[in-house]
């Protein structure tokens, strides 16, 4: 009786220790259950065997004769035994009596010896399994023929962008180790061993190239190992072997895109990488950041009270002061985005200017030395202007009678080299939101960790609302919080899962799209100015080809930078942009020309279709509107971003003489010498006209480029709708 009580125990215990497996099994994430079925090897899975250590006790002692030493002897049998156990070495003999006399016993004695099987086949099958998965993994990746997707590098930025991929084959490969292999099976990404990543992408390049041209398959390669001097590695031996092996292909360039992860500060280092062979792209994360900010929160997003609404022109005595705090690599791009996308406009003596904003610098470092400002950002202001003390103002100190009126500068920057601890920080602070006339002010915080950036912004805003400095919101910089989070005047900016580790952002962005479609609508209106009697079909797949193969990434730049300012340029109008939704109200293509140009609206060719670029602009003589207004300062956009890339006006002459290397003429336009013939106000364009006009033998208006000013708002109606989106009153 005795013996039967003990064996129900030992099988009640048995099946509670079954129980509570499956329940802590199916209870887990498929990490954490792969983890818990190979508990095994690391001998946590001991339950099963402290319940066979009292139940073969059980069984030695009955057959035990009665001394001294018989319980001795039945321990070290059992101990014995259970080790032979963990070996999967089983042992009937000495309790196989107890098992015959008593039915129950034999029934907890197999139980035990079966769940011991179980959980050491379970282990064996766990790693069997992620054998099979990585041949299946690369089977699969393999045959796969539609998108495909290589990212190079485990780290969190890979598997963050891993799994940002909705479509489409992907996998993400590494030279590590099998345990971190394992860490990827474990997280269901798609991976396998390798001893080189160059060993893998190689033949993945060479198999694809010999796949059909059919335009539905690609392959994107992703490489951020998370080290600079490996990231550029891969690159130059990718290069090297693209260019050895299939040369100037541009078909397969169309399919096969790379994108590299690099800083700013080894970005010069791909040049050469990057403009002769197009399928590859830098990315720089900084950047990234600081484009989505310069779109999610432009100035004219707070500015409604200060500028005009009829005639988006703001008040000529506003005072537009943007703060950084820091000057990193997170804020240095946005002042670069901000300070060529925000170009604002007011009267002055009945002619428009530009109002440019106060870019307010505070860093502990001496922030103007940073070198990609001072070799393209400042090269205009350094060269061919000088800061007059009795004005407070940068004036011109070349003759300027050898060029046409020179071009306005973006902005008016200040730098202050001060610890935002020191007291002297906060008085400064003050003066710029406190200066005599309208002031409308905005602060942006990134200096280090996420909890420091807030701690800083917490402390402004008590300084603020000592000050009696209301409406200031402070923008804060964290790789964590969700973007947009606007709480007592402070918004979070910069989730990297979302913003930066995302192939929507990379490759499949909205600010993508619209910048591909407006350079198939200047390819467009090009063509049209130039008579080319080609299908629209033939200009858009040949702009495409430019896009993707023939520009490096200025040039690409260039249409992203025009369409990061649309949202800008509609704000200054009341108006704003967003992804079409069913209840959405949405202003029509009429409703929107009506706002936006009244009736100084562009004619169309007969036949053409109605807006895409087939409008029509007779600039020469052009009449007061609101649509002048905005070509006029998407003509400042415009110059504030060639001279942040260090091209400076071309004077006269160099704009009538200079020939290219195949005889001809320039028009002073060369990105070699970093130049270009077009940097100047509207009166010098018109100038810029009739010189060239005269020189060919031709009318002003075949050379006129005012019309491409106003183009990418006479068009913004029909770009956005193509891509999904609608504009609505703000």
């Amino acid at each position: 009786m005795v013996y039967t009580i003990f064996s129900i125990f030992f099988i009640l215990l048995l099946v509670y220790v079954v129980t509570r497996t499956v329940y802590g099994y199916f209870r887990r994430n498929r990490k954490e259950r792969i983890l818990y079925l190979r508990e095994f090897k690391k001998g946590k899975c001991v339950a099963i065997y402290l319940i066979a250590i009292p139940l073969f006790f059980l069984g030695y002692i009955y057959v035990q004769e009665s001394g001294p030493y018989a319980v001795f002897e039945s321990i070290s049998k059992t101990f014995n035994s259970v080790i032979n156990m963990v070996a999967l070495r089983f042992e009937f003999m000495n309790v196989e009596t107890l098992m015959k006399d008593n039915y129950l016993y034999g029934v907890a004695v197999i139980v035990c010896n079966i769940l011991c099987i179980l959980n050491a086949g379970v282990f064996i099958a766990s790693l069997a399994q992620q054998y099979f998965w990585e041949e299946a993994c690369h089977r699969r990746f393999n045959k796969n023929s539609g998108e495909k997707y290589i990212l190079v590098g485990d780290n969190l930025g890979c598997r963050r962008i891993y799994n940002s991929i909705t479509d489409g084959r992907k996998i993400l490969v590494s030279a590590g180790s099998k345990k971190d292999i394992s860490e990827l099976y474990m997280e269901n990404i798609d991976s396998f061993a390798i001893n080189d990543e160059l060993d893998f992408l190689i033949p993945q390049i060479r198999s694809f190239a010999k796949k059909s041209d059919n335009e539905n398959t690609k392959l994107f390669i992703v490489i951020n190992t998370e080290d600079e001097n490996k990231n550029l590695h891969i690159t130059e031996k990718l290069r090297e072997v693209i260019h050895d092996r299939f040369g100037d292909n541009p078909d397969l360039y169309m399919r096969l895109r790379i994108y590299v992860f690099a800083s700013s500060m080894y970005e010069g280092l791909y040049h050469d990488t990057e403009t002769s062979i197009g399928c590859f792209r830098l990315v720089n994360k900084y950047k990234i950041v600081g484009m989505d900010f310069a779109e999610k929160y432009p100035h004219a997003l707070g500015m409604r009270g200060y500028i005009d609404y009829e005639t988006s022109l703001v008040d000529g005595g506003l005072n537009i002061n943007t703060v950084f705090v820091g000057f990193g690599d997170i804020n240095r791009e946005i002042y670069r985005y901000l300070s060529i996308t925000d170009q604002f406009i007011s009267m002055d003596g009945g002619r428009i200017h530009s109002h440019p904003v106060n870019y307010h610098i505070f860093d502990i470092n001496n922030a103007q030395d940073d070198v990609t400002l001072c070799q393209d950002h400042y090269r205009y202001l350094n060269e061919f202007c000088h800061y007059d003390e009795g004005s407070g103002l940068y004036v011109p100190k070349v003759d300027t009678e050898k060029y046409l009126p020179l071009p306005e500068l973006p902005s008016r920057d200040f730098f202050h080299r001060i610890n935002i601890n020191d007291k002297e920080f906060y008085r400064i602070l003050r003066s710029i939101f406190t200066k005599d006339g309208n002031n409308f002010n905005r602060i942006v915080v990134a200096v280090g960790s996420d909890m420091e950036n807030l701690n800083i912004a917490g402390r402004l805003k008590v300084k603020l609302n000592d000050w009696n400095i209301s409406n200031t919101n402070i923008y804060v910089y964290s790789r964590e919080k969700e973007d947009g989070v606007l709480q007592d005047n402070i918004c979070y900016f910069g989730n990297e899962e979302k913003n930066i580790y995302n192939m929507a952002e990379i490759d499949d962005s909205m600010l993508i799209h619209f910048s591909l479609n407006r350079n198939r609508v200047y390819a467009l209106e090009s063509a049209r100015k130039t008579g080319t009697r080609q299908s629209e079909e033939e200009v858009r797949r040949i702009a495409d080809r430019k896009w993707f193969v023939e520009w490096p990434e200025n040039k690409r730049d260039s249409n992203l930078y025009a369409s990061l300012a649309v949202r800008s340029k509609l704000l200054m109008m009341g108006l704003d942009y967003e992804k079409k939704k069913a209840n959405g109200k949405y202003l029509s293509y009429d409703e929107y020309m009506a706002i936006y140009a009244g009736d100084d609206l562009p004619t169309f060719d007969e036949g053409g279709s109605h807006g895409k670029g087939s409008g029509v602009r007779k600039i020469m003589d052009v009449r007061a509107s609101r649509a002048y207004n905005m070509a006029y300062q998407e003509h400042l956009r415009w110059n504030a971003y060639m001279l942040s890339c260090g091209i400076v006006p071309a004077d006269k002459e160099t704009i009538l003489c200079e020939k290219d290397e195949d005889g001809n003429f320039t028009n002073g336009n060369s990105y070699l010498k970093r130049h270009h013939g077009n940097l100047t106000d509207f009166d010098g364009l018109r100038e810029f006209a009739k010189m060239i006009a005269e020189r060919d033998g031709i009318s002003a208006e075949k050379v006129d480029v005012i019309c491409y000013d106003y183009q990418i708002l006479d068009d913004a109606w029909w770009i956005l709708d193509e891509i999904g989106y609608g504009i609505k009153r703000a």
